[in-house]
């Protein structure tokens, strides 16, 4: 059984690949999958948290919705593999 998670008032956790987050309010949101795992996870239910805040529990604003997209954008660059901008092969 996965272990949940908790940050202020969002619960998390995996269910294999995919991650589930939900608030005491009703909102919930699930990435099919997780680059970076459970720390790019933690960072995602901070920002959920505060978009919750700010909307005072009525899901989440759009500058929650840009964090989110930047968290994901930067964590799926750092685990892809990194090629050479020359394009060289050495053996």
């Amino acid at each position: 059984m996965p272990k949940a998670h908790t940050i202020e008032h969002v619960t998390y956790q995996a269910k294999g690949r995919r991650w589930e987050f939900s608030t005491p309010d009703g909102y919930k949101y699930s990435t099919p999958v997780m680059p970076g795992g459970r720390p790019t996870a933690d960072k995602i239910a901070a920002v959920i948290n505060g978009g919750n805040k700010r909307t005072k529990g009525n899901g989440i604003d759009n500058l929650a919705r840009s964090n989110m997209a930047t968290i994901f954008h930067k964590a799926a660059k750092a685990t892809s593999r990194v090629v050479s901008p020359i394009g060289t092969y050495y053996r």
